[in-house]
């Protein structure tokens, strides 16, 4: 058995947001109530509420809209998330190196111009944050998590959400997460441009760097 993790008091924090889009408060589109309403709701500081935001944000459950607020944009955790639990780590990590080869063929032909640009905003906030590790973090899986949705695929992109979220949340260190890697073994622009230049192979090439490591 693993022993209990103490839980921090953002990751309760996110969790109570997630539950109020899960449970149908906030349908997609809804804009959330601002942080100081939030933190008054939920009893805690503002800055844990924007931590759980932006841990909402990072698996795509919540997105940002600069001058306008928090918006939904995905359903939160459903029963296939909850029996993710029931998968080794190694077999999470597994199916999302697959689900993100996929992803990465898919975006390379469908990627709208839009998209791309999005996408690369998205590297360009990474690079800001490498300073602070939890920023960078987010950054990351932020930057492949809009790749991913490039690939136009709706069933494929809930996976690939639901999948990154189970193995953040997982606490044995037996499989790192190699899709998150990307950035310190190879050039996410040079990705990036691939994908942009509906080069396949050599967009594969670099992730494949990684996961067969």
């Amino acid at each position: 058995m693993r022993p209990i993790r103490r839980r921090n008091i953002s990751e309760t924090a996110a969790d109570m947001l997630r539950a109020q889009v899960s449970g149908g408060k906030w349908p997609i589109g809804t804009r959330l109530p601002n942080e100081s309403v939030l933190a008054d709701t939920l009893a805690v500081s503002r800055g844990t509420i924007r931590e759980a935001v932006r841990v909402l944000v990072s698996e795509g459950v919540l997105e940002t809209r600069q001058g306008s607020g928090t918006f939904v944009c995905s359903p939160a955790a459903a029963p296939f998330e909850k029996n993710l639990r029931h998968y080794s780590q190694r077999d999470k990590q597994e199916v999302l190196d697959a689900i993100y080869r996929q992803a990465i063929r898919l975006a390379a032909r469908r990627s709208t111009p839009s998209q791309i640009e999005e996408i690369r905003s998205a590297l360009v906030k990474q690079h800001r944050s490498e300073s602070d590790p939890a920023d960078r973090d987010h950054g990351t899986a932020d930057f492949h998590r809009r790749l991913v949705s490039s690939s136009g695929n709706k069933m494929l992109i809930d996976l690939y959400v639901s999948l990154a979220a189970a193995l953040r949340n997982d606490h044995e260190p037996v499989v790192s997460e190699s899709w998150m890697l990307i950035d310190r073994n190879a050039s996410l622009s040079s990705l990036l441009n691939s994908i942009e230049a509906r080069d396949t192979d050599s967009a594969l090439a670099v992730v494949e760097q990684v996961i067969d490591k």
